[in-house]
C-alpha cells in the first residue's frame, strides 16, 4: 500500500526542512529539535549548492568554513551563539563527525522531492521454553489443585475448600445488622427527632 502527502514549498531551502522534519522521528532517542533541524537544514542546503564540488572532504571543509557560517548567519538571520550552540549539539548527536554531515542526512534534490518508508510486518518466530539457570523447582502452571482443608472454630470437624482461595474475613458474619436502605436514604427515611435544638 502507498500513501501519498504532497507538501508544496516556495523556496528551496523548504525542500531540506521538509525532508529531515519527515525523517526525524526515525532517529528514536537522538530526535532533532526544532532548532536543531533548522540549522542542520542551512547545512544540507549549502551543501546543495556547491555540490558542483566533488571532492566531499573538500565541500566539508568549506561548509564549517567561517566564509559559509557567516553565509548562514546573514542569509538566515542566526546569531553566532545561536549557530555554534547547535553545531555542537548535532555533533553529539553524531549528525556532525569531525566537521562532516553524516552521510544518511544529505540530499541532492532537483526540482522535488520524493521520500519513501518501506516497512513490513515481520512473521514471529515461537521462542524455545527457556528453563531458570539455578537448579530450583519451579511452579508448573498446569499443577492439579490441591483442597486446603480449614477448622471450623464452632465444631471439631474439619471441611474442604474446593476453590484453592484462601481463608479471609469475607466469611466471618457481620455483627451488625443488614439494612437495605441506602446510606443515603437512613437520612430521609426516618422519623424527625421529636424536639428541637431551640
Amino acid at each position: 500500500m502507498v500513501k501519498n502527502f504532497n507538501i508544496p514549498v516556495q523556496e528551496r531551502i523548504q525542500l531540506f526542512q521538509v525532508w529531515l522534519a519527515s525523517i526525524n522521528w526515525t532517529l528514536g532517542k537522538s530526535q532533532l529539535t526544532q532548532a536543531e533541524l533548522e540549522i542542520l537544514s542551512y547545512l544540507i542546503y549549502y551543501n546543495d549548492k556547491y555540490k558542483t564540488i566533488k571532492e566531499a572532504d573538500v565541500r566539508m571543509d568549506l561548509l564549517f568554513s567561517t566564509t559559509i557560517k557567516s553565509k548562514i548567519k546573514k542569509e538566515f538571520d542566526v546569531s553566532t551563539h545561536k549557530l555554534e550552540t547547535y553545531l555542537n549539539k548535532l555533533r553529539k548527536k553524531n549528525v556532525i563527525e569531525n566537521n562532516s554531515i553524516n552521510e544518511r542526512f544529505i540530499i541532492y534534490p532537483e526540482q522535488s522531492l520524493q521520500v519513501q518508508f518501506n516497512s513490513s510486518l515481520q512473521a514471529e518466530t515461537p521462542q524455545e521454553d527457556t528453563k531458570p539457570a539455578n537448579d530450583e523447582p519451579t511452579a508448573e502452571v498446569n499443577e492439579p489443585v490441591q483442597p486446603i482443608e480449614v477448622e471450623d472454630s464452632s465444631d471439631s470437624t474439619s471441611s474442604v475448600v474446593e476453590d484453592n482461595l484462601p481463608v479471609d474475613d469475607l466469611d466471618e458474619v457481620d455483627p451488625q445488622p443488614f439494612d437495605p436502605r441506602s446510606d443515603f436514604d437512613k437520612y430521609f427515611n426516618e422519623e424527625p427527632p421529636l424536639e428541637s435544638w431551640m
